[in-house]
């Protein structure tokens, strides 16, 4: 423990959030102070002194009071990772894949931790997805038409006219997808903003039994205008 520079490791600990976590809206760290030591701070000085390895809950507790004698004996690191460092516990592994015990801890990374990002995303909506992962992340893993949760989600097109990239495609389940098909231009909450002008639109009921056409013509035409079911219909 006395080998461990607190003043150094806190200014690296500074570089490594404004080189890394910043731009990922991850919070600044409370600035260092030898006279009145910070607890959270001193536990990630300790899991960033040994940064990729397993540390046990014990030896991060007496490190922590050994520095500020009136902290907790019983440090939980565990509430970093909610704050954007990559500190894993129980259910986690370390840097180099193995399974934590549940008594350890590991800052396995400088990357945002996976539990903040998935948040982040959630919060931010489709303005924080990069990819398809994330995108299925920002709809809280539901269909985006439905909001079916617990199926298997497909990459469906919100406008079929367009081509099929992450600015264009909405999470749905293989219902609602199949419902879609190339017939209708979807919003961001998956509901329809135009009926493509395609023809024989009647086919998209072919394959639905009664309860199924209900339950669609509801969708589309929730008051069950004679005009609106014409034009879904495609017998204008």
């Amino acid at each position: 423990m006395r080998d461990i520079d607190l003043t150094a490791i806190s200014s690296q600990l500074q570089r490594d959030w404004q080189s890394n976590l910043a731009r990922w809206g991850v919070p600044p760290l409370p600035k260092w102070s030898p006279e009145k030591p910070n607890a959270r701070l001193l536990q990630l000085i300790y899991l960033r002194h040994h940064m990729g390895e397993a540390v046990d809950k014990s030896d991060l507790s007496l490190f922590v009071r050994s520095k500020k004698p009136t902290a907790s004996t019983d440090q939980q690191a565990r509430h970093w990772k909610q704050d954007g460092w990559n500190v894993q516990g129980r259910g986690g592994n370390d840097a180099k894949g193995n399974p934590l015990k549940p008594s350890e801890y590991c800052l396995v990374g400088l990357q945002p931790s996976p539990e903040f990002m998935a948040q982040r995303t959630r919060d931010l909506g489709r303005v924080g997805a990069h990819d398809w992962n994330s995108l299925v992340i920002a709809y809280n893993n539901r269909c985006g038409c439905c909001g079916a949760s617990g199926v298997k989600l497909e990459q469906g097109h919100m406008d079929p006219r367009k081509p099929l990239d992450l600015s264009n495609i909405i999470p749905l389940c293989d219902s609602c997808n199949r419902h879609q098909l190339n017939r209708f231009v979807l919003d961001e909450a998956g509901r329809i903003r135009t009926v493509l002008p395609v023809p024989r639109n009647a086919a998209l009921f072919a394959d639905l039994d009664s309860r199924e056409r209900r339950a669609l013509m509801e969708l589309l035409c929730p008051t069950g205008a004679p005009e609106q079911q014409t034009l879904v219909l495609g017998v204008a």
